[in-house]
């Protein structure tokens, strides 16, 4: 099946707040007021369709040129396995070669562990380097 890629901050919110429902992102969902903000300060938005229906997205911020941070990557649990998150992080991995750093932060889990690796990302512990939030 052929999906459509669009590159756009102005996207529906509630195609978007469905999204983050369907992945089960709660804290995102209680602050459904900030998404147009989230949005709008982003770096990229790419977000994948199914005709009408949202059915992932990938969100960056950063500069651009020396750093980029993918905030929010989410496949619709109907739709994944299928590549789709893969072809989004090669996307923005294209886009952003010439940057130094590109990071992100995500759960601690096999899963996810799994994905980020099999896409190039390395923990960073293992570059000698530690992360740090608040």
């Amino acid at each position: 099946m052929i999906y459509n890629i669009r590159h756009d901050k102005n996207l529906e919110i509630n195609s978007v707040v469905k999204l983050y429902e369907s992945v089960g992102w709660t804290n995102y969902i209680s602050s459904i007021g900030l998404f147009p903000r989230m949005l709008a300060g982003s770096l990229d938005v790419i977000s994948v369709w199914d005709d009408d229906l949202l059915i992932a997205l990938l969100r960056t911020i950063g500069d651009g040129v020396s750093i980029i941070y993918i905030q929010d990557i989410l496949v619709s649990p109907t739709y994944q396995r299928q590549g789709i998150g893969q072809y989004l992080v090669s996307l923005i991995l294209e886009k952003y070669k010439e940057v130094r750093q590109i990071v992100l932060l995500t759960d601690n889990t096999d899963t996810q562990r799994y994905f980020y690796e099999s896409v190039g990302f390395i923990e960073v512990g293992k570059k000698n380097c530690v992360a740090f939030m608040k």
